[in-house]
């Protein structure tokens, strides 16, 4: 599974789990709610400041939104890392 697909299912996940709407919790975090909505479905990259603002909105860490439930932390970030690195010796 893709890291941005990772961070969707956990966001929503989360926020579901602490009985949030997107509206609460973009009232919580001031991220946008469309913002919210288009992270939840993998439509939207996000920067580390937002992963951030969005975990404390949800009384989680940072972490807790990049885990995939079924791979390491690291396992995810290696994969992710090797589709950057293949992406750019295609540009050279």
């Amino acid at each position: 599974m893709a890291l941005r697909d990772i961070v969707a299912k956990n966001l929503r996940d989360h926020r579901v789990r602490a009985g949030l709407t997107q509206e609460e919790l973009s009232k919580r975090t001031r991220v946008n709610i469309r913002h919210i909505s288009q992270m939840e479905n993998n439509g939207l990259n996000l920067t580390l400041d937002t992963i951030e603002r969005l975990a404390g909105g949800l009384g989680v860490s940072p972490s807790d939104l990049l885990k995939d439930a079924d791979k390491p932390l690291a396992t995810a970030l290696k994969k992710e890392l090797a589709g950057i690195e293949a992406a750019i010796r295609l540009l050279k």
